[in-house]
């Protein structure tokens, strides 16, 4: 409850203060609150006593036997309804929601804060029509001067933020300043960056940040150890996809509903055995890949068949050993992890479906 209290609040301190923002708050960008001691909930004190003092300051004016002041409180209170009744859906109360926070929903509450300042701003300058010609410049001539201070800092930020999103990865990397714990906006802040080599060390940073902030979603692991693959790290690219598969039956699908990440990282994997010469585990691999995403000639498939005839045929193993030697003994060497336990890995995932 406190948690969606918050959500609620930072959707209205973004309409006031939109200082700090994402182009995506999913995952575990704004952590659950998990008590009354902690400090956020002064946040939703602070906004739950804005709403409460404007809507009792809308309700003593529209009550007022003045035609004037009453039509100013229902100005004030159409600014309050056009603020809230749009943010009803996305507020967690009346149904479940796939997001946490959004700013495309701030789109028409914001036209009702733009509605709230003038109203106020109107009723204080009307009021003070009252007061002393001296006086009721100087008032008049301060509120100018707040209002166009008001614009000028919003129109710098609307300006900077949009210049932010003239790249994708320009723009992940300043979402990442506002939500560093987002391992979606790690992943793709690394997919963006391409594949130069310049750019290896950055994408790995954060290719294992996305893989530690969300353990249990393959497709980071899949990310991190295709990433380790490219770069011939051979030994860490096995650990990852051993750690991706053992986290099991979290993965993801595609389109067909099958467990792609889960198919993809049993094939790379057990290429990398194969190739090290570790033919059982490397058919145990690619068995599984097959059983996950199965059809004819996959790279999956042929790496499958190739791995059975290694096992079966010794003159196709003399063969195959003949044309990896080469190659693999200088990236291998002693580093092929022959430690890990593929057998309860594999045996663990649920590839009945």
């Amino acid at each position: 409850m406190l948690t969606k209290l918050l959500y609620n609040a930072l959707h209205l301190g973004m309409m006031v203060f939109p200082v700090h923002m994402s182009c995506d708050y999913s995952g575990g960008s704004i952590p659950i609150i998990r008590g009354y001691s902690d400090a956020r909930n002064l946040y939703i004190l602070l906004a739950a006593a804005t709403l409460l003092s404007l809507l009792g300051l809308a309700l003593q004016w529209f009550r007022s036997r003045h035609p004037a002041t009453a039509a100013d409180g229902g100005l004030l209170l159409l600014a309050l309804a056009t603020v809230l009744i749009p943010l009803l859906p996305a507020s967690h109360f009346l149904l479940d929601v796939a997001f946490v926070l959004a700013e495309r929903l701030l789109y028409l509450p914001s036209a009702g804060v733009c509605l709230l300042l003038a109203s106020l701003t109107w009723r204080v300058l009307k009021v003070g029509r009252l007061q002393a010609a001296a006086s009721r410049r100087r008032r008049r001539r301060g509120y100018m001067g707040a209002m166009l201070l008001l614009v000028a800092v919003y129109s710098v930020k609307a300006v900077s933020w949009s210049w932010q999103w003239r790249s994708p990865p320009s723009l992940f990397a300043a979402s990442l300043k506002t939500v560093p714990r987002n391992a979606k906006l790690h992943s793709n802040y690394a997919i963006m960056l391409g594949d130069d080599v310049e750019y290896a060390q950055t994408k790995l940073l954060h290719y294992r940040l996305a893989a530690a902030l969300e353990p249990d979603n393959s497709r980071y692991a899949r990310n991190l150890g295709a990433l380790l693959q490219r770069l011939q790290r051979w030994s860490e690219a096995l650990a990852v996809y051993h750690a991706g598969l053992a986290a099991g039956r979290s993965y993801m699908v595609d389109f067909t509903g099958k467990p792609s990440d889960q198919a993809a990282m049993s094939q790379f994997a057990g290429a990398i055995l194969l190739a090290c010469h570790q033919y059982q585990s490397a058919l145990r691999l690619l068995r599984l890949a097959t059983a996950i995403a199965p059809g004819d000639d996959t790279p999956a498939d042929r790496l499958r068949k190739t791995a059975e005839a290694v096992i079966t045929d010794n003159n196709a193993r003399k063969q195959w050993q003949l044309d990896t030697e080469n190659y693999y003994e200088l990236c291998f060497a002693v580093n092929a992890r022959t430690d890990l336990d593929w057998v309860s890995v594999t045996a663990a995932l649920d590839v009945s479906g």
